[in-house]
């Protein structure tokens, strides 16, 4: 049991030191699916960001989506487990999604039997969902279950740093357009500065 807990803390150290390796958003997605993969093996994996209110829209897929695919967007309230992680920002853990009455297959969370999902919360707001899945009943454990909420602290906090990288960069290249268009300056008359 030590000697698990051990390789437990060394793969979410390995993850959490990972995420934090890029600052560009598909790095770190696709870094967060990998890390996931290797501490809770999934048959499909989604990282399901919030786009406004209660639109969200699918960030990253594993495995991948087919090359030149339209994003997936999707209302929160499509399914109510999905709904109720995003407001009451609480991990869901579903053995059986077909012995559900109020679960409702959603385009990304189509063919899953056994389902986590993960609130992405970061200073006090929800990114979005981790959505890990398996077309098996009860395939999914408690230690399942704990380890992805483990990362999924880290991966928010990497996830929002990588949208203010996003938003840094529009704001540097906004700014560098405008000193274009301004032109250049001139000195003031008088100025002991030359152009």
């Amino acid at each position: 049991a030590a000697e698990a807990a051990r390789a437990e803390a060394e793969a979410l150290r390995k993850s959490t030191l990972a995420l934090t390796q890029n600052l560009r958003m598909d790095a770190v997605l696709d870094t967060l699916l990998r890390c996931l993969f290797e501490i809770v093996p999934y048959d499909s994996a989604t990282v399901i960001l919030t786009e406004q209110e209660s639109r969200l829209f699918v960030a990253r897929e594993a495995p991948p989506a087919l090359a030149h695919q339209p994003v997936v967007t999707l209302d929160a309230s499509d399914n109510v487990f999905l709904q109720r992680a995003l407001v009451e920002r609480r991990s869901v853990s579903l053995s059986d999604t077909r012995g559900e009455s109020e679960w409702t297959e959603i385009k990304p969370l189509a063919h899953i039997r056994s389902w986590l999902c993960v609130p992405l919360v970061a200073s006090d707001v929800v990114l979005g969902v981790l959505s890990i899945g398996k077309s098996r009943p009860a395939m999914f454990t408690i230690e399942h279950f704990r380890l992805a909420k483990s990362l999924a602290i880290p991966a928010a906090v990497a996830i929002h740093n990588a949208r203010l990288y996003e938003w840094a960069e529009i704001y540097a290249e906004e700014r560098q357009e405008l000193l274009k268009q301004a032109g250049p300056t001139r000195p003031r008359s008088g100025s002991p500065f030359k152009q």
